[in-house]
């Protein structure tokens, strides 16, 4: 055996490294902090959330045969989220499943979608996001609207979860193992819109007693507590079964699902429902736990809740995994978006997404969310390094018409995204306008 000196040897070792070029780092998550390349760091972004509605991704229903979405709109986004200082951003990628995947006559699900390009479409747009070093979150389902039946019976049925973890998600989170531009997999978004509040049971886990009289179940009575758990375990199980390096969480609407550690107020509870303990005891598999919690926040007329985010410090929470402030805006707050930013900064979070970048009426848009991020630029913890190296360009006019312009009152006040996804690019009053969303800046590449 040929014996090296040790120093020759550790030389050797460090050139095979630096002549990789490429960093092997990801997120993670040690105790209650995130890290990444060794250091913590925030997450300041913003929420998409799509661009079209569970259609942004696979179909290549779009013109040249790119997906659902218009590509050319999602980098600018991207480069525009980096410009102002954001790190990190949270799509939503299935919703309500009406359009992906694939389902059968019987409800099980068959393909990822009608021509098997969602994973390249995805696989794409991570790497895109690689070169503006920003962080994917992507959010799966959404419970905070009225549930289609063909998702209320795949997450009801364990035989029809399996189908959507063996056709999609399994070989979706294999493709994307090892990309550094994924932050995270987020089960649902606000599976509390759909739960069955006010149930007995003797487990606290299963008992949503505590949700009575806290708006939970808004969006319909439709699954009881043990479905979503066991839901949230199988899918959390299957993606860390794929990638081992992978964080899964969930979207919670409100503190009064997050944790054990508020008495009752004005006759509303607080129940953790996303504990290790919970999601283990009902679906049973050791790896179907949650990596690290989200929390969204909007403020009343009356203003925030008693225990909100933005009314309370990380630690009054009581939790031993970090926790991101998933969604807000600062309509009602009585916080401008940069004091909102940078009360979550300082108040021992981990991450900040604003709601939202396509904005609309009542909700901040990423002109507003920008002023946000701008405001903690210069906090290292958001400065963030993942092998970044913006290549695109692609920059258009996306200014809508003057509300005097647009003929039908009804359709006033909305953004050029908005406008595109309802069909309006080719009305009359839109000559002018909306370069980027009606016509994807034609010539950008």
């Amino acid at each position: 055996m040929l014996r090296l000196p040790f120093a020759l040897v550790l030389l050797l070792c460090v050139n095979v490294q630096l002549s990789s070029g490429k960093m092997s780092s990801h997120l993670s998550v040690q105790g209650t902090k995130m890290m990444l390349n060794g250091k913590q760091v925030f997450l300041s972004g913003v929420n998409q959330p799509w661009i079209y509605f569970g259609r942004d991704f696979g179909g290549d229903s779009a013109k040249n045969g790119e997906g659902y979405g218009e590509w050319c709109k999602l980098r600018q986004y991207l480069a525009n989220i980096t410009k102002a200082g954001g790190n990190s951003i949270r799509f939503w990628m299935f919703c309500d499943g009406e359009n992906i995947p694939v389902f059968n006559s019987s409800g099980y699900v068959v393909q990822t979608d009608k021509t098997n390009s969602l994973i390249s479409d995805v696989r794409r747009y991570v790497e895109s996001a690689r070169d503006h070093n920003m962080l994917v979150f992507f959010s799966l389902w959404n419970g905070a609207v009225a549930t289609p039946q063909q998702l209320a019976d795949m997450v009801k049925s364990e035989a029809k979860t399996q189908s959507f973890i063996d056709v999609v998600l399994t070989p979706l989170v294999k493709a994307l193992a090892g990309n550094p531009a994924l932050g995270g997999w987020e089960i649902f978004n606000e599976p509390e819109g759909s739960v069955i509040p006010n149930e007995e049971n003797a487990d606290p886990c299963w008992d949503t007693r505590p949700l009575k009289n806290t708006g939970a179940g808004w969006a319909g009575h439709t699954y009881h507590m043990q479905e979503l758990q066991r839901f949230h375990n199988h899918l959390a199980s299957a993606i860390h079964a794929a990638d081992p390096n992978a964080l899964v969480t969930t979207g919670t609407w409100s503190s009064h699902s997050l944790t054990n550690a508020f008495q009752p107020y004005d006759g509303q509870g607080y129940r953790a429902y996303w504990t290790d303990e919970c999601l283990l005891k009902t679906g049973g598999r050791q790896k179907g736990t949650l990596d690290f919690y989200e929390v969204h926040s909007y403020a009343s007329s009356q203003g925030y809740q008693i225990h909100a985010p933005f009314k309370e410090s990380f630690d009054n929470y009581k939790l031993h995994k970090p926790l991101i402030v998933g969604e807000f805006d600062h309509q009602h707050s009585g916080m401008d978006s940069a004091q909102q930013y940078t009360y979550v900064s300082k108040h021992g979070y981990s991450g900040a997404w604003g709601w939202d970048a396509i904005g609309g009426k009542n909700v901040d848009n990423l002109k507003t969310l920008s002023t946000g991020l701008e405001a903690l630029r210069n906090d290292p913890r958001t400065h963030i390094n993942i092998g970044g190296h913006p290549t695109t360009n692609c920059t258009c006019s996306n200014v809508p018409p003057p509300a005097e312009e647009i003929p039908v009152v009804e359709l006033r006040g909305y953004s050029c995204d908005q406008q595109a996804s309802w069909g309006k690019c080719t009305q009359s009053w839109m000559k002018g306008h909306c370069c980027l969303s009606c016509f994807d800046c034609k010539g950008c590449h």
